[in-house]
């Protein structure tokens, strides 16, 4: 752990250990204005990412303590072949969350952190701190052949799901699940651990005067 950025305050509110996938960089900016909000509101925050991810983080919260947690490193490809790439990854898979779970035992016997968020690491969690997954993927989207086979890779989320004691939505309630996800993260038939949260997003609103003739958005 590189306590180096910051020390914390003698008056903090509570600590939060907040580790976010790094896949792209669309789980650290969404969890941004989360991580700002516990900093803003007194808590202590130790980041967990690796990758662009954490070198982000750290870009954007410099005062915070971080530690670098495993890497999934998961390939996935386009078409009918998407769920036999997962399923043959799906040993690996399970070592990186067996070794995400041993780092978050790690952080909380050094850290001692009253609140764990976890941003899509399936390993972040420990029983007796309270711990909450944020995800907007509940469900997987198949190919239109697989899709009555869709209910077989999220039993892995189910699984994994209720090591925590909430899963967190960043979405507003659609008409077929999220409204921004669509099925993806549709509510399964458990309720009581899923919650919409509403949306994250880490864009400010533009406020300026001076109107705009061309807005460019770039995605990964």
């Amino acid at each position: 752990m590189d306590s180096s950025a910051g020390a914390g305050s003698a008056m903090s509110a509570g600590r939060v250990f907040y580790a976010t996938l790094n896949m792209g960089l669309g789980h650290a900016t969404r969890s941004l204005p989360l991580m700002r909000e516990f900093r803003d509101q007194g808590w202590e925050v130790l980041l967990g990412s690796s990758g662009r991810s954490l070198a982000f983080l750290r870009r954007e919260l410099p005062e915070c303590p971080y530690v670098q947690t495993p890497d999934y490193a998961i390939e996935y490809s386009r078409g009918e072949g998407l769920l036999l790439k997962l399923a043959l990854q799906a040993p690996r898979l399970a070592r990186m969350i067996r070794a995400e779970n041993r780092c978050c035992r790690r952080v909380v016997a050094e850290f001692k952190p009253d609140l764990i968020v976890s941003d899509h690491c399936y390993g972040m969690y420990h029983p007796q701190v309270p711990s909450y997954f944020i995800s907007h993927q509940i469900y997987f989207a198949l190919p239109p052949a697989l899709e009555r086979l869709e209910g077989l890779p999220a039993q892995l989320n189910f699984h994994y799901h209720r090591q925590y004691r909430r899963v967190i939505i960043p979405d507003l309630p659609g008409p077929r699940g999220g409204l921004l996800s669509g099925k993806l993260s549709r509510l399964p038939h458990d309720r009581n651990r899923y919650v919409y949260g509403g949306l994250l997003s880490s864009v400010c609103k533009y406020s300026g005067d001076e109107s705009l003739d061309l807005l460019v958005t770039i995605s990964g």
